[in-house]
C-alpha cells in the first residue's frame, strides 16, 4: 500500500511543532516523533506526561533518538523559501540554512538588484533625454525603455519614455502600456480614461476584447 501525501507528511512532522523534525526523539511508549527542544520543552513544562498517549512514565533520559528518520529529513529536497521571489532550487534540508544565506533571490537582493537596474536604466534615459542624442534612437528603443521602467516599478520615468516617442505609428500600444502604468500606479481614474480612448480607436475585435479584459481588472 503506499502511502498518501498527508500520511508522508505526517511521519516527518514534530507532534509537537508541527513542523519539520529536528534532531528527531522517539517516545518509547507510544513511538510518536517529536523535536528534541519541543519535548524536552513539553516533559520540562507538563512534567513526565506523553503529549500522544499521555503515559506518565516519559522522561528526557528515556527518549530514544532516531537516527535513521533523522537522515531521511536532512536528505529530503525542499523547495526554497524564495520560491515565490523565483528561486527554483531545491535543497537537502541539511543544505537549507547555508542555502537561505547565499540565494540571489532573498527580499534584501531583490532589492538592490532593482536599484542596480533602475540606476543603470535612469544613465540610459538620461542619453536619450540629450537634446543632440535623441536623433539617434528610434521611438520603438524609448517604448522598450518604457516597459522596462513600467516592469520595474519605475512609473515616472516610464511616463517620461512615452513623451519623448515623436512618432505615433503605435498608438495603440503606447496607449495601453500609458494606462497600464496609470493603473499599477494607483491613477485608476486616468486609466480608464487612456483604456476607453483606445477603444473607441481599436480596429479588431482581439484588441477591443483585449481593452475589455484590462479594464476590468479596474474594478476588482
Amino acid at each position: 500500500m503506499i502511502a498518501t501525501q498527508s500520511e508522508f507528511q505526517v511521519l516527518i512532522e514534530c507532534g509537537i511543532c508541527c513542523d519539520y523534525l529536528t534532531d528527531v526523539r522517539e517516545t518509547p511508549c507510544c513511538h510518536q516523533l517529536f523535536c528534541l527542544t519541543c519535548i524536552q520543552s513539553w516533559l520540562r513544562t507538563f512534567a513526565p506526561n506523553c503529549p500522544r498517549c499521555r503515559s506518565t512514565t516519559l522522561t528526557e533520559q528515556t527518549l530514544i533518538t532516531n537516527i535513521a528518520i533523522q537522515q531521511f529529513i536532512e536528505n529530503i529536497q525542499f523547495n526554497c523559501p524564495n520560491k515565490l521571489q523565483g528561486c527554483s532550487a531545491k535543497i537537502p534540508r541539511s543544505d537549507l540554512i547555508h542555502h537561505k544565506q547565499t540565494c540571489s533571490y532573498t527580499p534584501e537582493k531583490l532589492k538592490y538588484q532593482r536599484e542596480q537596474k533602475l540606476f543603470e536604466l535612469r544613465l540610459q534615459l538620461q542619453q536619450y533625454s540629450n537634446a543632440k542624442a535623441r536623433t539617434r534612437y528610434k521611438d520603438n528603443e524609448l517604448y522598450d525603455l518604457a516597459k522596462v521602467f513600467h516592469e520595474e516599478h519605475g512609473y515616472d520615468e516610464a511616463r517620461q519614455c512615452l513623451k519623448m516617442i515623436k512618432g505615433m505609428q503605435n498608438v495603440f500600444n503606447i496607449t495601453i502600456l500609458s494606462a497600464q502604468i496609470e493603473q499599477d500606479d494607483g491613477q485608476y481614474d486616468k486609466a480608464l480614461e487612456l483604456y476607453t480612448d483606445v477603444y473607441l480607436k481599436a480596429k479588431t475585435n482581439p484588441q477591443r476584447i483585449e481593452l475589455r479584459l484590462a479594464s476590468g481588472h479596474i474594478y476588482l
